[in-house]
């Protein structure tokens, strides 16, 4: 845990107050209802100068981009739409080719954009966190086409933060069966070069989650090219759920720290977890190779992969499920697209690891549209099969 962050627990270890130090700057929460809290809120005033103290249920606080404020329910609320909004596109000329690089001003107006975006996508704006990702590798050789993918972006983020998704809340959850949440995903090969490109999203919820919608609040999120060469999309899976193994754990013994201090943390850390915690991913082979007995891969990296997790999951230091793609967060965090699951998380804040009844009903629709298009397709194909065979022309 940083050494610029203090706890405070009661007698029997629970936490009533948590103080976050950077530079001149604090963050200060607590439990009012305690004995606790209040006496060393007392004595921090007046031992320190404090310049002026916010209190987010009377005023919103503007640090770094990120409005900050605490609703009525307790919940805390994060909203980046006013930086967003503030962010310019690249003007771009009429005709230009997509494939010239771009010089040195350009270069430098280029780079200064995608870091502009990067600032919120790494925040809460997940929507844009794996364009501007592949961007970001790009500004040494940038070329037209990556302004206007930035452009893009930018909007995109725009149209996100005019429709309320450029803003998170971090609602109560119940610490009496606390748990965490990660979500991984691996694209393959669809970067330049053939690189590969991981993704995770981890949440922190409670048992609840198992087997209804329960709130939970997104601790972090990861957009990242995988750094070997993977030749198989098993390959692929496996770099990522390594990747997403070592986040997972470092969250759960972070959150066990916050709520009972940090304690002793020894070589055998991960036995002494007590905040238990779920990987998820979509990838059935994964699954299978992780949950079964069967034969292990060839490639030497990817079999080190698996057996380090198969360890962590056979001592029950974590506890790994399967979902449909169609359920998996970390989705658009490897590949371009729109995901409903995030604008629904965002609308909500919940998360379940089944199937509800509201989601069947949403799976149903999209598999009658999805039948329609078919039928659709099909007619059309067939009119134009008529259609050409009534033209043709027989010479011998």
């Amino acid at each position: 845990m940083s050494k610029s962050t203090f706890v405070l627990t009661d007698r029997d270890g629970l936490t009533q107050s948590i103080c976050n130090l950077h530079v001149d700057d604090g963050f200060l929460v607590g439990n009012l209802n305690s004995q606790e809290f209040p006496e060393a809120f007392t004595k921090i005033r007046s031992q320190f100068a404090v310049k002026e103290w916010i209190t987010l249920q009377d005023k919103q606080h503007k640090y770094l981009g990120v409005q900050t404020w605490q609703n009525a329910d307790g919940s805390v609320s994060e909203s980046m739409e006013a930086y967003i909004k503030e962010i310019q596109t690249i003007p771009v000329k009429r005709g230009d080719p997509e494939d010239r690089r771009l010089d040195a001003a350009e270069t430098k107006a280029f780079r200064s954009a995608v870091m502009k975006l990067r600032w919120p996508a790494q925040k809460l704006l997940t929507q844009v966190l794996y364009g501007v990702s592949a961007l970001a590798q790009k500004v040494n050789e940038a070329t037209v086409q990556n302004v206007k993918e930035i452009n893009r972006l930018i909007k995109l983020a725009k149209e996100e933060a005019t429709a309320g998704r450029a803003s998170i809340t971090h609602r109560p959850v119940d610490l009496g069966q606390v748990c965490v949440v990660t979500y991984f995903d691996a694209s393959l090969g669809k970067e330049d070069g053939y690189k590969s490109q991981a993704g995770l999203v981890t949440f922190v919820t409670d048992e609840r989650t198992l087997t209804q919608e329960t709130n939970a609040n997104r601790v972090e999120h990861q957009s990242k090219k995988i750094s070997r060469v993977v030749k198989s999309s098993l390959a692929a899976e496996s770099a990522s759920l390594s990747m997403a193994v070592d986040k997972h754990l470092y969250a759960r013994v972070l959150l066990q720290a916050l709520m009972h201090g940090e304690g002793n943390i020894g070589a055998d850390w991960r036995k002494d977890l007590t905040v238990p915690g779920y990987v998820i991913t979509d990838a059935r082979a994964l699954y299978d190779h992780i949950t079964t007995t069967g034969s292990l891969p060839a490639e030497r990296a990817t079999m080190m992969d698996l057996l380090s997790a198969k360890e962590l999951i056979e001592q029950a230091l974590i506890v790994m499920r399967w979902v449909p793609t169609q359920h998996q967060y970390a989705d658009h965090l490897t590949k371009n697209m729109v995901c409903d699951l995030t604008k629904q998380y965002l609308e909500q804040g919940k998360v379940c690891l089944i199937q509800t009844g509201a989601d069947a009903e949403r799976e149903q629709h999209k598999a009658t549209l999805r039948k329609a298009q078919r039928e659709r397709r099909k007619e059309r194909m067939k009119k134009t099969k008529t259609c050409v065979t009534s033209h043709v022309v027989y010479r011998w």
